[in-house]
């Protein structure tokens, strides 16, 4: 009895502590009963999947047609995402395993192109017969995504969405991309790609949406708004690649990148795909065009003027001291660049390079601006299929400041304000 006293004394503040930290990091802890969920559905899985393998063939056309290597990836992250969501029926007995697989399927397909993909901020999952009733709204919904990490479904207009998979309806992805939109919007577990990426679809999202072109394509609910227009995008992405891409070319190739996917040209590695997606996209690196903004040097006086004084106290004792405010000035050049925007882009060098490097604006997907008085911004831009950052001292001032901000406006680039990186 003394024994087993002892160990309950020292597990409860152990047990207390895995809580407050479980509270602290929501769902991403293996909390004790996550885990017994995680091996009771590997378990489940790992004996029935014969069976399950076979609905996915016969009902989820996607998984259908992958590679026997991806059909199994596909298949340990369904197991992943149900493992990781509570499925609770509302007005029904129970949500089959049929549903949840199907269920689990739209958001695999949609991710899985990505690295993350079970979409963590979400936790349940609510299953209802048909339409239901919101109170907030007053009105009946087929599905909808809770800020608060709730997904609801009608079944029988999930159902309806997978039977014709050209009609460009689908309300599995639809949701699903509503989710992802909250993960992105958010910042929480996506590949860094898709959350520097985003801004850059969102701008060309909100043209096509106010384009009068193409107009029947995407359907009038899709019209509603840009976050509708992303949802309804993604259903056509997947469901009508080829019509979307002879209509909307530009804008479907921003789709590829991304999500990592090309469904055009299906069962292209999933490494090669943005690669060839960014080739498809810039056909040549564009010229500078005319200088817009030119900073130059800009070293510390304060630290010049240290390093003299330092240099007349020392004088006695060190007869070179002379040569310790040449070498701060030296390395106070070094670190402050030289920036030089043009029409196409900006370049960055040091003072002893006649010429930097150019970053073109075709690539910059996101600018992050650290201060108001843009001192100093960070430019994420695209290069081998994966986003880098660079920083740079730009110290412009507000008239610069206001040409800056046109450029980016005018190649499309979305602009976020940071604070302090």
């Amino acid at each position: 009895m003394f024994v087993i006293g002892a160990l309950l004394f020292l597990m409860f503040p152990i047990w207390g502590l895995w809580l407050i930290i479980s509270l602290m990091f929501g769902n991403k802890l293996l909390t004790p009963s996550r885990i017994y969920k995680l091996i009771s559905t590997r378990r489940q899985f790992r004996k029935n999947e014969l069976d399950y393998h076979t609905i996915l063939v016969s009902r989820v056309p996607y998984y259908g047609k992958l590679k026997s290597e991806d059909q199994q990836l596909f298949y340990e992250r369904i197991k992943k995402f149900i493992a990781d969501k509570e499925f609770v029926p509302v007005e029904i007995i129970e949500v089959s395993i049929a549903d949840k697989l199907l269920i689990a399927s739209s958001a695999v397909q949609l991710t899985f192109g990505l690295e993350e993909f079970v979409l963590s901020r979400f936790h349940t999952i609510y299953v209802y017969p048909n339409h239901f009733y919101n109170r907030k709204t007053k009105h009946h919904h087929k599905g909808e995504v809770n800020l608060h990490g709730t997904i609801s479904l009608s079944l029988h207009d999930f159902h309806e969405g997978n039977k014709n998979e050209t009609d460009g309806i689908n309300l599995g992805l639809h949701e699903m991309a509503h989710a992802l939109r909250v993960e992105q919007f958010l910042e929480q577990d996506q590949d860094d790609f898709f959350n520097s990426y985003f801004s850059k679809l969102s701008i060309e999202l909100e043209a096509e949406m106010n384009s009068e072109e193409n107009n029947d394509f995407i359907r009038a609910y899709g019209k509603t708004n840009k976050h509708e227009f992303f949802a309804v995008a993604v259903e056509n992405f997947f469901e009508r690649p080829k019509k979307f891409h002879e209509l909307m070319p530009e804008l479907y190739e921003h789709f590829v990148l991304l999500l990592n996917q090309n469904p055009v040209q299906f069962n292209l590695e999933l490494n090669k795909i943005r690669k060839l997606g960014e080739e498809t996209l810039i056909e040549e690196e564009p010229m500078k065009g005319e200088v817009m903004i030119e900073k130059g040097y800009r070293p510390s006086y304060i630290g010049l003027i240290g390093a003299v004084l330092f240099a007349l106290i020392q004088y006695e004792s060190f007869s070179y001291s002379f040569i310790i405010p040449v070498i701060f000035l030296l390395f106070d050049y070094i670190k402050h660049q030289k920036l030089v925007i043009y029409q196409n882009g900006f370049e960055v060098r040091s003072f002893y390079q006649k010429s930097g490097k150019f970053f073109a604006f075709s690539r910059i997907v996101l600018v992050l601006i650290i201060d108001n008085d843009v001192r100093k911004f960070a430019a994420k831009y695209r290069t081998q299929h994966k986003i880098k950052n660079i920083l740079i001292a730009a110290n412009l001032n507000q008239v610069e400041k206001q040409q800056f901000f046109e450029l980016l406006k005018q190649h499309k680039i979305g602009i976020k304000s940071v604070g302090k990186l």
